[in-house]
C-alpha cells in the first residue's frame, strides 16, 4: 500500500493522526478499531474504521480488512471539493 497522506485539520490547521480506539485478538489474528483525529483540537471522524491482520501458516501477514484508505479519504474530503 502506498503512503497515506492526511490533510491538516479543516478547523484549526493541526496535524491529523490515526488514533487507535480499541484492539482485539484471537487465535486467528488481531484487529484494530481506529479513527482519524486532529492532534491540536481533537476533532475526529464521526465513525470508527477497522484493520484486521492474520498470520498465514507460512508466516506471511495477511490483511483481511483494511479501511485506512477509506478513513483518509473521509478525513481529506473538503466542502466544495477544495483540497490543500
Amino acid at each position: 500500500m502506498s503512503e497515506i497522506k492526511l490533510m491538516r485539520c479543516p478547523f484549526c490547521g493541526g496535524n491529523a493522526k490515526f488514533e487507535v480506539i480499541s484492539n482485539n485478538d484471537s487465535c486467528y489474528g488481531i484487529g484494530y478499531s481506529f479513527t482519524i483525529q486532529c492532534s491540536k483540537c481533537h476533532t475526529r471522524l464521526p465513525r470508527e474504521y477497522r484493520v484486521d491482520i492474520k498470520l498465514s501458516d507460512r508466516g506471511d501477514l495477511i490483511t483481511s480488512s483494511d479501511e485506512r484508505k477509506s478513513a483518509a479519504e473521509a478525513w481529506n474530503r473538503r466542502v466544495g471539493g477544495q483540497d490543500e
